[in-house]
């Protein structure tokens, strides 16, 4: 196992930053590298059907991009080696299944703060991707 998975929170850019921040320290320069992580929500059927699908997917690339921009610009100043990933998909489900295809050993979120009751009746997304990871073998999820 290698590497750290870093999912980006576009909802909260700070924690985000306070993730990226503890990988940094944990990396050091010229350690495994760190995968940056966008997930991008899919458009609706309804919405979808008047795209074509090469349009979609280069709209979902183009917000991710945008999304890790100013965080591969942190990684990149701290020498710690990085790439970037945009994906589609449900969050929690999507960053699981990505953790587990690049067999990473450790998935740094940001801090766990439930505000709302749905997000207390379901969880929140670190919460819901420690579920995912339960039988996953040695996949730790941390939040700052």
């Amino acid at each position: 196992m290698s590497g750290l998975l870093i999912p980006i929170d576009g909802d909260h850019p700070g924690r985000t930053r306070e993730a990226i921040d503890r990988a940094i320290a944990m990396c050091g320069r010229g350690s495994n590298p760190v995968h940056l992580l966008s997930v991008q929500l899919p458009v609706s059927s309804h919405v979808g059907m008047f795209f074509h699908e090469s349009e979609l997917r280069g709209l979902h690339e183009e917000m991710g991009e945008e999304e890790l921009a100013a965080y591969r610009q942190r990684l990149a100043e701290a020498g710690v080696p990085f790439d970037c990933l945009v994906r589609v998909g449900r969050r929690a489900e999507t960053i699981a299944r990505v953790a587990r295809e690049l067999d990473c050993e450790t998935v740094v979120m940001g801090p766990d703060r439930p505000q709302g009751l749905a997000i207390r009746l379901t969880g929140s997304v670190a919460q819901q991707v420690r579920h995912l990871l339960a039988g996953a073998g040695a996949i730790e999820v941390l939040g700052t």
